[in-house]
């Protein structure tokens, strides 16, 4: 995520570092599972070999702040209007439709992450990079559905299993 952020100009001119950090911070704080501390060193490196593939970067707080008032380091979030319909769109398809294949899956029988991957991404062979991918994202949908109280989880010899509420 910080990755795309670098690409396409989502941090503030001169803020990148401090932004995100606040990124990182925030996802660690709302995070279900444990998640290391931001790496200053690594983020460095990453910035020096991204290109921004759009011109229209975020411009300083500064830049905002005078055309605005002071609104400290809130972004400019104008072009985000008048997309209501894409962004629901994109909630239906990317969570709940996921959402709904997971529970069906765990309402009979209680499943594991590795058994419901196949589940969630049914339409095509995955290689073993996509399926890491497949699985991080699986777990995400199954962390979101465990804080919603939508899943259960019992642990029987070590496995983790999951079952719809």
């Amino acid at each position: 995520m910080i990755a795309v952020h670098l690409e396409h100009g989502g941090f503030a001119v001169g803020h990148e570092m401090e932004e995100a950090s606040a990124l990182w911070e925030a996802a660690r704080t709302h995070a279900p599972r444990r998640i290391i501390p931001f790496d200053r060193r690594r983020f460095e490196s990453l910035r020096s070999t991204t290109t921004v593939t759009t011109s229209a970067a975020v411009p300083s707080t500064s830049a905002l702040s005078a055309h605005r008032g002071d609104w400290h380091d809130v972004p400019d979030s104008g072009h985000f209007l008048g997309r209501t319909d894409e962004l629901q769109m994109l909630s239906r398809w990317l969570l709940e439709d996921r959402c709904r294949l997971i529970a069906e899956a765990c309402r009979q029988t209680p499943q594991t992450s590795a058994e419901l991957v196949p589940v969630v991404f049914h339409k095509h062979a995955l290689d073993p990079h996509q399926m890491g991918f497949a699985a991080g994202e699986l777990i995400a949908h199954v962390n979101y559905m465990l804080v919603e109280g939508r899943l259960t989880s019992e642990e029987t010899d070590g496995v983790i299993r999951f079952r719809t509420t």
